[in-house]
C-alpha cells in the first residue's frame, strides 16, 4: 500500500528544530539527562529535534525529543561528532596554551606574560597548530 498525501508533508510543519549552545565543558552524555533540559522543556514535545553546537565548536549533535515534561525531557542520542578528535596533542610547547575565550574563539596565549599572540581561530586544532608552527619558527 502506497502513502496517502495527508501523511506526507515538510517537516517544518511536523516538528521544531532547537539549536543549543551548552556551557563550555559541557559533556554530551549531561544533554542524555532529562534534568538537564529542566529550564526549556516546556518548550519541547516528541519528534522535535536539538542541535547542540559546543560552545567551543568542540563537537556537534543531534538530539531527539521522546518525551518531554515541564522540568525534563527525554532525549535520544541521533548522532555526534567531537571535532579535531584525531587531531596531534603535545603540540604545547609549555610556553604558549591554547584557550578559549567566548567571542573571540580559540586563542594562543603566551604564558609567560597572558599576552594574547592570536584569536580568532576557529578549533582548538588551529590554536595548536598556531603554536607548533611558530614554536619551531622561534626555534630556529
Amino acid at each position: 500500500m502506497a502513502i496517502i498525501e495527508s501523511k506526507c508533508k515538510e517537516s517544518s510543519f511536523a516538528r521544531t528544530i532547537w539549536c543549543v549552545t551548552p556551557d563550555l565543558g559541557t559533556p554530551i552524555d549531561d544533554l542524555l539527562k532529562p534534568e538537564y533540559w529542566a529550564h526549556v522543556a516546556r518548550n519541547f514535545a516528541p519528534t522535535h529535534r536539538i542541535e547542540v553546537t559546543a560552545e567551543d565548536n568542540s563537537y556537534f549533535a543531534e538530539l531527539c525529543v521522546v518525551d518531554a515534561g515541564h522540568q525534563w525531557a527525554k532525549v535520544e542520542l541521533l548522532r555526534k561528532h567531537e571535532f579535531g578528535a584525531n587531531a596531534v596533542v603535545g603540540t604545547d610547547t609549555g610556553e604558549f596554551q591554547a584557550k578559549w575565550r567566548g567571542a573571540r574563539k580559540w586563542s594562543v596565549e603566551r604564558k609567560s606574560d597572558k599576552t594574547i599572540l592570536a584569536e580568532d581561530l576557529g578549533t582548538k586544532e588551529d590554536a595548536l597548530l598556531w603554536i607548533a608552527t611558530h614554536s619551531r619558527q622561534m626555534a630556529a
